[in-house]
């Protein structure tokens, strides 16, 4: 199967994964980016393009959002959709999950103290990420 190159947020999370990573201390972005794919994945949600999300936001190399897990990602998205992912809807479904990632996150943790947050997001990648590959719920 041919692999997409690069993966790009929507023009407002662009600025939402810079807070999150600053906030969290993050030396790269491609860390707070992989948590939010990973944590819309792991939710089971089918994710359902809106009208205003566009891909003018920050442009990930996929060798930089997935690291060497890119054929683990891929098995994830194609078990949530219950289908082999042609390479268009590979990188549609990426940019879904990960535009709603991170808006969640973002969400989640936007009133929190420092300490709060950490302790949210700990619990995210806890006891979240460990649902990754259950059953999908829609």
């Amino acid at each position: 199967m041919e692999m997409i190159a690069t993966v790009r947020t929507s023009m407002a999370n662009r600025k939402l994964v810079h807070e999150l990573t600053r906030r969290f201390g993050f030396r790269a972005e491609n860390t707070i980016a992989r948590i939010c794919l990973a944590y819309s994945l792991s939710q089971g949600r089918i994710a359902i393009a809106q009208a205003n999300q566009d891909s003018r936001g920050k442009e990930y190399p996929c060798r930089v959002l997935f690291g060497g897990m890119m054929p683990y990602y891929v098995a994830l998205l194609c078990q949530l959709y219950d289908k082999r992912l042609s390479q268009t809807e590979l990188a549609r479904y990426t940019k879904l999950h990960l535009d709603d990632g991170i808006e969640r996150i973002a969400k989640m943790v936007e009133d929190s103290p420092k300490e709060q947050a950490w302790d949210q997001l700990e619990e995210l990648v806890v006891l979240g990420l460990g649902g990754l590959g259950h059953a999908r719920s829609e």
